[in-house]
């Protein structure tokens, strides 16, 4: 199979969604997500104007940890494939090149155009969404700008990525020193002990700092990297139970869904009737553990019932994701806030329709032009 079908081109109601080793219920995942991210985000100007936003942003808030989750069960599915080839232990560098050539070239792209609008639009404007910017660059080169701090108010969509970028860093590490240690291929029952142990370093850490310092949940907790390094491991335990229990977990996928779906949004909405040091202690292990539950419904139902078109453009959203994440919220609305903001909902929703066309359209072009032919050539190398 040649490398050009393993990636298709995004084309709408015509991507291809066969000759493929992709998994349509892993692209409707990352689909769903990033349309959920993108509509939450509207509420710089909507949330004025409407009060839909208190049913919208909790699906924003939530499908992040379903973001991460996706990430772990992924990268999951990779390290396991190393350890269980025979006679080697997982290559870190290859693991490194191939993550990094995925990720940090299109981010620089973008780093380096904020940053010049920044400099020359966005610092002499008056909206309040440029106000207190403060930040260094060379923090957001080696992804530390929220490594133990509130992300900076510059290129702020993108405080998930360092988060992934440093688990991916460390994530692997103690599998490998284990393996090479006990020169041995861990066995599931070793590698799980592993992430748990993991899980629950993280987790005390957290719980600890909650405790002394009663962080606001959002900025202040959810944003900061060395807080939040157990929330790709999660889906990290999904997949290496999935493929060593397969047929116990597609049995009961429905159910696993139906549990996650409601413990995510059941816990998130008991904010009211818990104590908050409570909520805020348990907050970023219930809701994660919930999203991780729902994998594999996606992961084994082949959805054969949808139609072609609407796959394709599923298919489509999933390709162009990160070029979404890239660039919607700091290049594209605030770009286009500084054009014209909107003065009643009217307006709002006309401006949404023309935003929305130009984030669909600027990040296909971005993903088939450049994304695509450097993930090519990763492929080839």
């Amino acid at each position: 199979m040649s490398h050009d079908v393993l990636i298709p081109k995004a084309l709408f109601f015509k991507t291809s969604v066969y000759d493929s080793n992709r998994n349509i219920g892993l692209d409707i995942i990352r689909a769903i997500c990033v349309i959920a991210v993108v509509l939450t985000h509207t509420n710089n100007y909507l949330g004025a104007y409407t009060g839909i936003y208190k049913i919208v942003f909790p699906l924003g808030y939530v499908f992040q940890d379903l973001f991460f989750a996706l990430s772990g069960f992924l990268v999951g599915r990779q390290i396991i494939r190393h350890l269980n080839t025979p006679g080697s232990n997982l290559n870190l560098i290859t693991f490194y090149k191939n993550r990094w050539i995925r990720t940090v070239p299109f981010y620089l792209i973008f780093l380096l155009i904020n940053f010049l609008i920044f400099h020359i639009i966005y610092q002499h404007e008056d909206l309040l969404l440029f106000k207190k910017t403060s930040f260094s660059i060379f923090n957001y080169l080696t992804f530390t700008q929220n490594l133990y701090v509130p992300h900076p108010t510059f290129f702020p969509e993108i405080w998930p990525l360092p988060i992934e970028e440093w688990s991916f860093l460390f994530l692997p590490v103690p599998i490998v020193l284990i393996s090479v240690l006990f020169n041995k291929t861990l066995n599931t029952k070793n590698l799980l002990t592993v992430l748990f142990i993991e899980i629950m370093i993280v987790t005390l850490y957290r719980v600890y700092y909650i405790i002394q310092s009663d962080p606001e949940l959002d900025w202040e907790l959810r944003k900061i990297v060395v807080y939040r390094l157990d929330a790709l491991l999660y889906g990290f335990v999904i997949r290496i139970f999935s493929d060593n229990y397969s047929h116990i977990l597609n049995k009961n996928k429905f159910r696993l869904l139906i549990i996650g779906i409601v413990l995510s949004f059941g816990f998130y909405f008991s904010k009211p009737y818990l104590p908050m040091l409570l909520y805020k202690s348990l907050f970023f292990t219930v809701i994660p553990i919930g999203m991780s539950l729902t994998l594999p419904y996606f992961y084994f139902v082949n959805f054969n019932k949808l139609s072609q078109w609407l796959k394709s453009i599923l298919t489509h959203f999933s390709l162009t994701s990160y070029a979404v994440l890239l660039s919607h919220l700091y290049l594209i609305q605030f770009g286009m806030l500084c054009i014209y903001v909107p003065l009643n909902l009217n307006e709002a929703l006309v401006f949404t329709s023309v935003y929305l066309a130009f984030v669909i359209s600027f990040s296909t072009l971005f993903f088939n032009y450049i994304e695509r032919p450097i993930l090519l050539w990763r492929k080839k190398i």
